[in-house]
């Protein structure tokens, strides 16, 4: 075995058994073992030789049923959604996405037990590699990066939803999906150019499951006691100069425009939620369902 493949296959393995072992006890340790295993695998990928994959198709097929033990993992989390820039070097597409820690330790559990079932090496070393360049690694150094700046502050505060910190006053997350059964939102993007918050391919991994649809969103934060009609009602004028072209989207397989508004409720706060008459016909004018969630925090 090459010893480059046995130091990754060793920090994989311990990886592994770290995520599906925890059960909510000891947070700061585990913390701390989390951050020093995603360095190891960092670390360890950047020595894996460049190698040609093979022919053979020899991986596990098991690989997904155990991926329910580590959604258990997201239970007993402290932290959990974040902040991170999808294009860092983009000056044009700097705005900020929400990311998910328990989609990034799945997401890194999932390739890296591929390669431990594949049975020939070549091809585990070819995809380990192939996914740090692509896909796990960048999981890996952002959720090592939110690690490291939990780390640095107090993280004992309650916890809400999915074991995010709680925030001091009520928050809301407003955004105006596109999706449709095309491979890519491709013709999306380009009838409507406008600046996206973020956009996916059909088939792309999305925590241990894979996304039905292509499609973008554009998404806002804010918090209590501003209104989400309020900047719902200022996406919708976003697209209001498209009208003619998202009535030409239709004729899409599947195509879909969907508003949400989620609010996360902190203790008594009620935060208010507006609707005016323009923003019902701008939504109505572009052919968005409305779906609005209210989630209940302890203060």
């Amino acid at each position: 075995m090459d010893k480059a493949e046995a130091a990754f296959r060793n920090v994989a393995n311990a990886y592994c058994v770290l995520v599906e072992g925890y059960t909510g006890a000891g947070w700061n340790e585990f913390q701390h073992e989390l951050r020093k295993s995603l360095a190891d695998l960092v670390a360890a990928a950047h020595a894996l030789p460049a190698v040609e994959p093979t022919d053979a198709d020899s991986r596990d097929s098991h690989t997904g049923t155990v991926a329910a033990d580590i959604w258990k993992t997201e239970e007993h989390l402290r932290v959990q959604e974040y902040w991170l820039v999808f294009s860092p070097l983009d000056h044009n597409d700097h705005e900020p996405v929400c990311a998910d820690l328990a989609d990034d330790l799945a997401d890194i559990w999932q390739d890296l037990q591929a390669g431990l079932l594949a049975a020939n090496p070549t091809d585990a070393i070819w995809g380990w590699r192939f996914g740090f360049h692509s896909h796990w690694g960048s999981h890996a150094t952002a959720a090592l990066a939110c690690l490291h700046r939990s780390s640095n502050k107090e993280t004992n505060r309650p916890r809400g939803r999915k074991g995010a910190e709680l925030e001091e006053r009520s928050y809301m997350f407003i955004a105006l999906k596109f999706h449709s059964d095309e491979d890519t939102p491709e013709k999306i993007l380009q009838a409507i150019p406008i600046q996206w918050t973020r956009s996916w391919v059909k088939h792309e991994p999305a925590g241990q499951m894979k996304r039905k649809e292509s499609g973008c969103v554009v998404e806002r934060k804010l918090q209590s006691p501003d209104d989400p009609g309020d900047v719902l009602g200022a996406l919708v004028d976003l697209l209001l100069p498209f009208v003619s072209e998202i009535k030409a989207l239709r004729s899409l397989p599947g195509f879909m425009v969907e508003a949400s508004i989620s609010i996360y409720m902190v203790g008594d706060d009620r935060p208010p939620c507006h609707f005016q008459q323009k923003v019902v016909d701008g939504l109505a004018a572009i052919g968005a369902e409305l779906d609005i969630d209210l989630y209940a925090l302890p203060g």
